[in-house]
């Protein structure tokens, strides 16, 4: 992505704005800064005069929550897969006294863990921030106003300071406008001089729906559909919603006529509620599902999950179903 300083600094300073953050404020590094979420966390804070701790530990360790406290970090961010583990070891067990917010963004967190982190943050007298957005937009999209959260469950809120939303009427896919989005894509050096191509327009590739509040949802990916006895199978929705019914994590990949539901082993969900599930939420024949069990979720460097990668494996026969 052919990203302008300009961009990257709008976004920074849309970032400030809708966060409130201040020269005492201080976060602590839990994602590459080779990622974009990451990238703008460094941005963000810096640009409003606040402080990083930086460590390559993970939050599973002792050393980072032995960091975190003795630096008193009153901000903490991370994708899906960071809020999964920080509910696993107990965040409000940490002794970060000073701690304020909570930011997440990078995919959509299950709806049951949203409600469970937001409970945590009022009882504890934190925010919790779900935001939405991609690389080509510097990153960041939209936000839910933390008051607005519990009542706003699974939407990827409302336009950041500076930006517009708005779905495609043909598709339904979200369009977003602002400062802050890319020149275009290089596929070599040459592209790299090449003037401005988006004009402040972002397609964003994701299927999503409004609110009479104005509040977006995202409703699926225009690529990740599948074809099951000829009816158009959204793989985003069923992963959604069966997460949400069973309270687990599931992740679905899939061809035309044939879906693959992925589970953890150590899941105790069965696979006889799955195809149940399936069935009576989607009318999807068991025949036609695939129930796969794996030890865990293959994550890409940024933290989500790795569709291509469980995909891969599923060709090689490499998981035990």
């Amino acid at each position: 992505m052919r990203l302008s300083y300009s961009a990257v600094a709008a976004n920074a300073r849309s970032i400030i704005d809708y966060l409130d953050i201040g020269p005492g404020d201080r976060t602590i590094t839990t994602l590459p800064m080779a990622y974009s979420f990451g990238l703008s966390v460094l941005n963000s804070f810096l640009g409003a005069g606040a402080s990083l701790v930086l460590t390559e530990e993970s939050v599973m360790s002792r050393q980072f929550w032995s960091l975190a406290q003795d630096s008193g970090i009153t901000s903490l961010s991370g994708v899906p897969s960071t809020f999964e583990m920080l509910r696993r070891v107990g965040l409000e067990k940490r002794g970060l006294d000073r701690l304020t917010t909570l930011t997440q963004a990078g995919g959509a967190l299950r709806p049951e863990m949203i409600r469970y982190f937001d409970e945590l943050a009022r009882a504890h007298g934190w925010r919790m921030i779900v935001m939405y957005g991609q690389t080509e937009a510097a990153p960041r999209i939209s936000y839910v106003p933390p008051e607005r959260l519990s009542e706003k469950i699974g939407s990827i809120g409302v336009p950041i300071p500076g930006g517009s939303l708005s779905l495609d009427p043909a598709s339904s896919e979200l369009v977003y406008r602002g400062p802050n989005v890319m020149m275009g894509y290089a596929e070599n050096w040459d592209d790299l001089a090449r003037g401005d191509e988006g004009e402040g327009e972002l397609r964003t590739g994701d299927l999503g729906r409004v609110d009479e509040d104005g509040f977006f949802y995202i409703t699926g990916r225009l690529k990740r559909f599948i074809k099951l006895s000829g009816a158009r199978v959204n793989l985003d929705a069923v992963e959604a919603r069966s997460s949400e019914a069973l309270a687990t994590q599931l992740v679905c990949t899939g061809v035309d006529d044939r879906l693959c539901v992925w589970m953890l082993s150590d899941d105790p969900t069965t696979e006889e509620r799955v195809r149940d599930l399936l069935r009576d939420l989607f009318g999807i024949n068991p025949g036609m599902s695939g129930i796969i069990r794996i030890d865990a979720y293959p994550l890409t460097s940024n933290g989500k999950i790795n569709y291509r990668a469980l995909s891969d494996l599923r060709s090689e026969g490499g998981t035990r179903q």
